[in-house]
């Protein structure tokens, strides 16, 4: 993770990394009052880099370049990153920029100037998973609702979990009873594949 070893500290403090993608990113971010800035460098999310923020953060803010990859990768990353038990949000950068650009497009040179102006391109990840999932025709939808109801049955917090399946009632407009019975079907698929393995 590029910049890991200068964001550290200010992660740890803050309870919080923002995820770039290049270093460009991570440099622009850094320099403009947003120290916890890492960046992937261009190459997917790994193990190996969860588990080094896990050790010093469990917030999340993805801020990936506004291009088809870099929504890919934001969508890829969400369900990954929640199901380790990250609080996941995400910056949508206006105009599809990448952080870099953004940076240069304002002058942010006083302090907090940057993560100010952040704030209205903010939002939780988790609804992005739904607008994402919850769209098109009735079997897109469906098939949405599944994957969101498998999403949150890899999160070991039950806590997490019951507050993710309320956002999702809401969304969704499904009963309880539904959710409830998908989540089971989760669970017996996990134990299927489980004594499968052994």
């Amino acid at each position: 993770l590029y910049g890991l070893n200068f964001a550290k500290n200010s992660i740890y403090k803050e309870n919080r990394v923002w995820l770039t993608e290049g270093y460009n990113d991570v440099i622009a971010w850094q320099k403009f009052g947003i120290p916890n800035t890492v960046g992937t460098n261009g190459t997917a999310l790994t193990t190996k880099h969860i588990q080094k923020l896990k050790k010093l953060t469990s917030k999340i803010t993805l801020c990936l370049d506004g291009d088809k990859a870099g929504k890919d990768a934001m969508l890829k990353n969400i369900p990954i990153l929640l199901g380790e038990g990250f609080q996941v949000e995400v910056c949508q950068l206006p105009n599809d920029a990448d952080p870099d650009d953004y940076s240069r497009s304002a002058d942010f040179s006083e302090d907090d100037a940057l993560k100010k102006s952040l704030q209205p391109y903010i939002i939780n990840g988790f609804e992005v998973l739904m607008l994402k999932h919850l769209s098109g025709d009735e079997l897109d939808r469906a098939n949405g609702l599944k994957f969101l109801v498998k999403t949150i049955g890899k999160i070991a917090d039950i806590t997490l979990q019951s507050i993710y399946l309320e956002q999702l009632r809401k969304v969704s407009k499904q009963s309880p009873a539904v959710l409830k019975t998908l989540m089971q079907e989760q669970e017996a698929q996990k134990v299927e594949k489980l004594n499968a393995s052994t």
